[in-house]
């Protein structure tokens, strides 16, 4: 086959007899993914066009090209054969007529060797090569260019939410199309998660990565050094157990009025919870209690971070059936009203019927719920106690949404469990009082966290994160609270070396840089003792002042100072303080409609005289030998007078 050239000076050049190493060819940088796969689409592009000319192409005297000589992938000229069947196909063809190979793409490749497309930068150099001896270069030239612009725009809408490189690198697109629907992922909890697209939209987003660097037991792993499982795993698995609980009622229940929006609500409500977390978890809200004075929760965080992720990463919450009524049922589902509160018109979900959801995540009468089932079961585990369920499998596989006598709501419907679980339900809650004892509230874990406390009162004033001056600020701008997780430790020790800050900065944030160094060398705030608060538990409140003042009056050799002893009222309990958490959960008999309370049946079984135990412990921030040897004596010598008690050094809560 001979092309003709642009240039009529040239003569026509046989395409075969082209050398494919004198063709234009550079060495392209490494390809991106999404750029091999333009490259990719653009090569069977151009081989379709290819495909398409051949099939469509005729002989100069308009006669068919020979059938079984048609080829979808060659242009490659061959010499002309004989054949039996069709005679010799020279004699059959005109002197311009040249028959097609059928098997010539390996040949044709050799033969017309073009240069793959690494960069669409390189491509538009490739179109301002010299390609007189190739034929239709121009319509070559504007098919790929119209192709690279159809590659472009495809992929800006097969990423969405990505950022754009370039002169709006920061400016985030607006999700355009749902995510995909199904994604599984391995738990190490719950074997095999998977979850629905709306909740992968939040997960993949940077303010909920930020959770992948917040430990799910703050200072814990000191003590017990797996236990570095984060609040991320923790809330795709409360997650997941919120759309089983979903899945399980709408089994056990016939005609149970829960639709698909529902179940996604609450799946969402599951994933979002812990939104609010600051660095180290629930060290975090000790240290804002004591630096902010209006009252804060890490809930009402996790509520405004909910809005924040929608608006900056542009979530088109409609894609997936979803409105704003039902983003603001998930903020109520995170942290709903208490139910001792009259009615709650203004409730997304009013209806009677629907109020059992207000219990899966965050259960206000009794505290059995999927947000603890999931951390019960993970913190024991990671701790390396045991590898149990509790008894929990066997009580979400048998709950049932049954209506319940209630004279404030008429008509409540609640989630009831078998009689035959009661043992299972009393289990549950007394794991929950002894993980408190052993592992929540370990002495070590409580004095760490007391020394980083200090650590961030020293550096609160002296930290800023994006439009907030200060740490305890952070908390009313969700853009800056997005950047606080646990490696503010580092950052405070970083900052404590920094030229050009003020003297006043310096000094707090040495001293800040000094409370962390005992920490990693395990030269902890010495433990005073425990001991056991039994009576006038309710006001507790008082003994912390009162514990400080003893101990400064009785010891007598010593020069410490009303800041140098902490005093701490800590506690472990069945999840409901004093009382009993079943006395308002319902059970029914096997083949019954009608679920009894707790407190009719609580006669039949056994149950502990108390469910709640209360410590009064001090610390020292002293470092002299001197100073904490008479905190020693003067603390047991007020323990022995006010309470009749021998402090205890050494046992648990």
């Amino acid at each position: 086959i001979t092309e003709s050239s642009p240039r009529e000076s040239e003569a026509k050049v046989p395409l075969a007899s082209l050398n494919p190493e004198e063709m234009p060819s550079r060495r392209r940088p490494a390809l991106g993914p999404q750029l091999e796969r333009a490259n990719a689409l653009t090569t069977k592009a151009h081989r379709k066009r290819k495909n398409n000319r051949i099939k469509h192409k005729t002989l100069s005297d308009k006669s068919p090209i020979p059938r079984g000589h048609q080829t979808r992938t060659s242009l490659t000229p061959v010499k002309t054969r004989s054949s039996s069947h069709d005679g010799d196909l020279s004699s059959k063809v005109g002197e311009n007529q040249i028959p097609y190979e059928r098997r010539g793409s390996k040949r044709a490749k050799r033969e017309l060797q073009l240069p793959r497309i690494n960069s669409e930068d390189s491509l538009d150099n490739l179109l301002e090569e010299d390609w007189d001896s190739v034929s239709d270069v121009t319509k070559l030239q504007n098919a790929v260019k119209t192709l690279i612009m159809e590659v472009r725009n495809l992929r800006d809408l097969s990423s969405p939410g990505t950022t754009e490189i370039g002169k709006d690198s920061m400016k985030i697109k607006k999700v355009k199309q749902p995510k995909k629907e199904i994604r599984q992922i391995k738990d190490a909890i719950h074997s095999s998660i998977t979850l629905p697209g709306v909740c992968w939209a939040f997960i993949d987003t940077p303010q909920f990565q930020r959770l992948r660097k917040l430990k799910q037991l703050g200072m814990t792993p000191a003590v017990y050094p797996t236990a570095t499982h984060t609040r991320f795993e923790h809330s795709l698995g409360v997650c997941y157990l919120a759309g089983k609980m979903i899945d399980q009622l709408q089994e056990n229940t016939e005609g149970l009025e829960v639709d698909r929006k529902d179940k996604l609500c609450v799946m969402l409500a599951g994933l979002c919870h812990d939104l609010g977390h600051g660095p180290y978890s629930h060290m975090f809200e000790s240290f804002v209690r004591d630096t902010v004075t209006r009252k804060w929760s890490h809930e009402e965080n996790s509520k405004e971070m909910i809005d924040h992720i929608i608006k900056e990463n542009g979530i088109d919450i409609s894609l997936y059936d979803l409105d704003e009524k039902d983003i603001e049922f998930v903020k109520e589902l995170i942290h709903p009203e208490h139910p001792k509160m009259e009615k709650q018109p203004n409730r997304q979900r009013s209806e009677p019927r629907k109020s059992f959801l207000y219990d899966i995540v965050a259960n206000v009468y009794s505290g059995f719920d999927v947000d603890k089932i999931d951390y019960f079961r993970r913190d024991a585990k990671f701790t390396g106690r045991c590898d149990s369920d509790f008894g929990t499998d066997r009580l979400l596989s048998s709950a049932r949404v049954m209506q319940v006598e209630d004279n404030q709501c008429p008509g409540r419907h609640r989630i009831c469990y078998p009689m035959k679980c009661i043992d299972n339900t009393r289990l549950f809650f007394q794991q929950r009082k002894e993980l408190h004892q052993s592992i929540y509230k370990h002495k070590v874990t409580d004095a760490l966290e007391l020394m980083f406390v200090d650590v961030l009162k020293l550096a609160n004033r002296h930290l800023s994160f994006g439009k907030s001056k200060s740490v305890a600020s952070c908390i009313d701008d969700m853009c800056s609270y997005t950047w606080l997780n646990d490696s503010i430790e580092d950052i405070i020790v970083y900052k404590s070396r920094e030229q050009g800050i003020s003297s006043e900065a310096r000094r707090d944030l040495q001293k800040a840089s000094r409370i962390i160094s005992n920490m990693r060398s395990r030269r902890l705030y010495s433990f005073l003792g425990s001991v056991p608060l039994e009576k006038d538990v309710e006001h507790r409140g008082k003994y912390e002042a009162q514990v400080k003042e003893s101990i400064l009056q009785l010891q007598k050799e010593s020069n410490l100072s009303n800041d140098d002893i902490i005093v701490k009222i800590v506690d472990a309990h069945y999840g409901m303080k004093s009382k009993n958490p079943l006395d308002d959960m319902y059970f029914f008999e096997k083949g019954s409609s009608k679920p009894v309370i707790f407190t009719k049946l609580s006669h039949h079984f056994e149950m502990p005289q108390k469910f709640q135990d209360v410590a009064i412990r001090a610390f020292c921030r002293s470092e002299e030998k001197a100073d904490i040897d008479a905190a020693k004596h003067a603390f047991a010598a007020w323990a022995k007078k006010t309470l009749d008690e021998t402090p205890i050094r050494d046992a648990s809560l």
